[in-house]
């Protein structure tokens, strides 16, 4: 029997309080993030053996493609602009094929270089639409931990010092991909911390899988013994507290304190490392320029400069530094290797990609006040900062391990692009913290903010902080 009565104020019936639940786009775009999450893991715990290869990264990538294509497409008209400078990248290297000496360097390098654009377009588009990060974070941790639990041949403390084998005890790619497998296994530590809220039961018990996992992850760098990896991850220790954490706390003091903290352990680990490991013994040599591979790595910058100089417009051609050079090796560093082989039309539509996303992630974060959404929006800085910390050793565009670090940023500044002109269209941050704590956002749309009512305008102030 209907009630007549009227209802009081500030209790109104469960089912008008309700949020309502995600409608089945977004549980396709979730589902679709957790399958490219596992991909992920999956080409780089097991695709490491030679076995299990041709199903996981090419078959597995086959799979992953085929299931995103239908929802990509169906947003092929809101692609990012990165998007399309990576594709144009890709097609400007085309050019250097009137200089190739390797056909097959020149091919691989080729397949790679697109892979790129199709990792960065189907994951951006992916995490636009869903906010599904945290499964990416818990793939970069899950398959550190498996690389190094059953990549190292010898595991204990003697061996960090063991000079003899050290340098042979990563899986299948070698110690320094191991090295930065386990410092991607760090960023997924830091980033997946930033979506957990409180600290009940469950997050405590999250808390520590992932203080194991971060065990796992430095032992995997250190053991290594990978200069590269290890820079990465002191310069990454410098820069979380300062754009995360303290950003995080409401109280300043409380995150200053977490940041000295977190200041001495890594200074802790940074003399041990020293003292007692083999790494440290190569950070050593370096500095003092007696390690053979150090001055390798500067002459085979030095020699990047000649190349780009001679031909500054095209470049040597992809995959042909070691012809070019005469040293057979690549730079070692992803800023002279695009310089000698793409020219500086290539240099700048590659690095306009990482310029792009962090204006657009700066810009959201002024609109932003959830915590949880400037940490995420702050820990995708974080990533491309990494990215061009650790491109001075390696080069990430030919990593497809580092192609969805770059994915996942691009991806998090769309989101919260979206997001942030979802709480102007809405009224006000009220909306924005409903889309955040949700973790549904609406589809993400390219264009611009729409139209700009009264109410929008002075939501958008107010967000901004100004009158």
């Amino acid at each position: 029997m209907r009630s007549n009565e009227p209802v009081a104020a500030g209790s109104l019936p469960r089912a008008a309080t309700m949020r309502p639940g995600p409608s089945r786009l977004e549980r396709r775009w979730k589902w679709l993030a957790i399958a490219w999450a596992l991909y992920y893991f999956l080409a780089y715990s097991l695709g490491r053996y030679e076995q299990y290869m041709r199903k996981t990264i090419w078959i597995g990538g086959a799979v992953a493609v085929a299931l995103a294509l239908p929802l990509v497409w169906q947003r092929v008209r809101q692609l990012p602009r990165e998007a399309a400078l990576l594709v144009a990248f890709a097609v400007w290297t085309l050019t250097g094929f009137w200089y190739v000496t390797d056909m097959t360097a020149f091919a691989r390098y080729q397949q790679l270089i697109w892979e790129l654009a199709v990792v960065v377009i189907c994951v951006s588009l992916i995490l636009a639409n869903s906010g599904g990060v945290k499964w990416f974070y818990l793939s970069f941790l899950g398959s550190a931990v498996v690389c190094v639990v059953l990549g190292v041949q010898e595991m204990g403390w003697e061996a960090l010092s063991d000079t003899a084998g050290i340098r042979e005890a990563g899986l299948a790619q070698g110690p320094n991909a191991l090295g930065f497998y386990s410092f991607m296994g760090i960023l997924g530590i830091l980033g997946f911390l930033g979506e957990m809220k409180g600290l009940s039961p469950g997050n405590l018990l999250r808390a520590g899988g992932l203080i194991a996992g971060g065990g796992v992850a430095i032992y995997g760098i250190v053991i290594s013994a990978s200069r590269g990896a290890f820079a990465a991850l002191l310069a990454v220790a410098g820069l979380w507290p300062v754009l995360c954490l303290m950003d995080r706390m409401q109280k300043k003091w409380s995150g200053m304190a977490k940041s000295l903290f977190v200041g001495i352990l890594v200074y802790g680990l940074f003399r041990f490392v020293i003292e007692y490991t083999f790494l440290g013994e190569r950070l050593t040599r370096a500095s003092h320029m007696e390690d053979n591979s150090t001055v390798t790595r500067v002459d085979l910058v030095s020699i990047a400069v000649e190349l780009f100089t001679a031909n500054p417009l095209i470049g040597v051609g992809v995959g042909q530094f070691g012809d070019a050079s005469g040293t057979g090796y690549y730079a070692h560093n992803e800023f002279a290797e695009i310089l000698a082989t793409t020219g500086l039309p290539g240099f700048c539509l590659y690095y306009s990609v990482y310029l792009i996303a962090w204006l657009r992630l700066s810009r959201s974060l002024r609109l932003l006040r959830d915590p949880v959404a400037r940490y995420r929006v702050n820990f995708a800085r974080l990533i491309l900062l990494a990215l061009l910390i650790s491109g001075m050793s390696r080069p990430n565009f030919l990593a497809v391990d580092s192609m969805f670090l770059l994915a996942v940023a691009t991806g998090i500044s769309l989101w919260a692009e979206q997001t942030a002109r979802a709480s102007l269209r809405r009224g006000g941050l009220a909306g924005l913290r409903t889309v955040v704590q949700g973790a549904h956002p609406p589809p993400y749309r390219a264009q611009g903010y729409g139209r700009h009512t009264a109410a929008g305008r002075s939501a958008g102030s107010e967000a901004r902080g100004t009158d």
